[in-house]
C-alpha cells in the first residue's frame, strides 16, 4: 500500500533554534476603505459591508456560506476583500515573523469544459500587491487551497512588522464571463503568520535519576540554575531516587541549588527519596537564595524521605551534615530519614522561615 504525504509550512535553520507557530488570522472586517470590496456574490449574505461573514466558518463550510464571481461583471476584473484580524494582542510583540501566507480556500463548479478562474491579492499599508500577473484555474474537483506566501512585506519588502499586518486586506479577483452556476466560489479568505518565538525554557524538567552510585567526585549530584535570563523558572519535577553519594567532599552528596549572582528561581515540586549519602562534604543540600537575591530565589515544594545519611565510618572524609536546608528554602517535608554521624549537624534547617518546612519521625544521632 502507497501512501502520498505533503508538507507545508516548514522552515529549516542551521543557525538558530526554531520554535515554529503558526497564527490564524479569519476575515473580520468589511467597512468601506482602501482596498475594501464587494463586488462578488455573497450566499447566503450579500451585504455590502458583510460579505466576508460568507468566508470566516473554521471549518470551513463549503457550498453552505460562500462568495462567489458575480455575472452583472461578467468579463470585467471584480473582486471582494477584506480586513483580517489584528495581529497586535493575538502575536507576542518580541516573536520574529517569518512569513505571511494568505489562503483562499476555493472551488471551480464550471460544467460542461468551462472553468472557473482567479487570483488572490493584498494590500499592506494601503498599497496592493497581486503577484499573480494572470487568473489560473480554481480547484475542480471540489473547495481546495490557493495561497500566496509573503517572507517580506511585499510593497517595501521589508521584515514583517505587527502594524504591516494589522493593515492587511486580502482579496480575490475574477473576469469570467460564466453563467451564474459556473461562476468561481470561495469559502474561506483569511491569512496565515509564521513566527519564530523564543519560549522561556526550564533549566532540567521532569528527571530521573535513579540506581546510581557516584564516589569520590567533586560532588555527586549537582543541579545549579544558570546565571542567565533563560531559566527563569529554574528546575522542576526532579526524581532521585535509589542512588549511593559517597565521599563527594566539595560540592556533597545532593546539591539541589541556583545561582548566587542572579534573580532567578532555585527550583521546585522535586522528590529525594530512597538514597544513601556518606562521607560527603554535606548528604543532601536545599540551597535558595540569599544576600540581595533572598526574596526572589527560592527551592520550594522538595520532599525529602527515606534517605540514610551517615558519616562514612570506614573511609577518610567526613560528612558534616546530613540533610542541609540553607537560605529560601520553603514547604520542603523531610520525613522518615536516618541521619546519624554527621559531625556538625544531623538536619540543618537554617532556612530564612524554619517553620515553612515540616522536619518530622526522623531518626536523628549524632553517634
Amino acid at each position: 500500500m502507497a501512501f502520498t504525504y505533503y508538507y507545508d509550512d516548514i522552515a529549516v535553520s542551521d543557525s538558530e533554534w526554531i520554535n515554529p507557530k503558526i497564527y490564524r488570522l479569519d476575515p473580520n472586517d468589511q467597512t468601506a476603505g482602501t482596498g475594501i470590496t464587494a463586488n462578488w456574490t455573497g450566499v447566503p449574505d450579500d451585504g455590502a459591508t458583510t460579505e466576508y461573514q460568507n468566508c470566516d466558518e473554521i471549518p470551513n463550510d463549503g457550498n453552505t456560506t460562500y462568495i462567489k464571481g458575480n455575472t452583472a461583471y461578467s468579463g470585467t476584473p471584480h473582486s471582494s476583500s477584506w480586513h483580517v484580524e489584528d495581529a497586535s494582542g493575538t502575536i507576542p510583540a518580541d516573536a520574529e515573523i517569518e512569513g505571511v501566507k494568505i489562503t483562499g480556500i476555493c472551488y471551480d463548479p464550471g460544467t460542461g469544459g468551462l472553468d472557473s478562474h482567479g487570483k488572490l491579492w493584498v494590500y499592506v499599508n494601503g498599497t496592493q500587491d497581486s503577484p499573480m500577473t494572470g487568473y489560473s484555474n480554481f480547484p475542480e474537483t471540489y473547495y481546495g487551497s490557493k495561497s500566496l506566501f509573503y517572507a517580506l512585506e511585499p510593497v517595501g519588502s521589508l521584515a514583517w512588522t505587527l502594524s504591516d499586518i494589522d493593515s492587511l486586506i486580502v482579496g480575490v479577483e475574477t473576469q469570467d464571463n460564466n453563467a451564474d452556476a459556473n461562476m468561481p466560489r470561495v469559502t474561506w479568505l483569511g491569512a496565515q503568520v509564521c513566527t519564530n518565538e523564543e519560549e522561556t525554557p526550564i533549566y532540567i524538567r521532569r528527571s530521573l535519576v535513579m540506581g546510581n552510585t557516584i564516589s569520590e567526585c567533586s560532588g555527586g549530584l549537582a543541579i545549579k540554575t544558570p546565571n542567565d535570563a533563560t531559566a527563569p523558572d529554574g528546575w522542576d519535577q526532579l526524581t532521585i531516587v535509589g542512588n549511593i553519594f559517597r565521599e563527594n567532599t566539595l560540592l556533597g552528596g545532593v546539591l539541589l541549588t541556583r545561582d548566587s549572582d542572579t534573580d532567578i528561581a532555585g527550583g521546585k515540586k522535586s522528590t529525594i527519596a530512597g538514597n544513601v549519602c556518606f562521607g560527603n562534604l554535606y548528604g543532601i543540600h536545599l540551597q535558595g537564595g540569599h544576600d540581595s537575591h533572598e526574596t526572589t530565589e527560592f527551592v520550594d515544594y522538595v520532599s525529602i524521605f527515606a534517605n540514610i545519611c551517615a558519616d562514612d565510618q570506614h573511609g577518610d572524609a567526613v560528612q558534616e551534615i546530613g540533610i542541609y536546608l540553607d537560605n529560601r528554602v520553603e514547604n520542603c517535608p523531610v520525613i522518615g530519614n536516618v541521619c546519624q554521624g554527621n559531625t556538625t549537624d544531623q538536619i540543618d534547617n537554617s532556612a530564612d522561615d524554619p517553620l515553612a518546612n515540616d522536619i518530622a519521625h526522623n531518626i536523628d544521632r549524632d553517634d
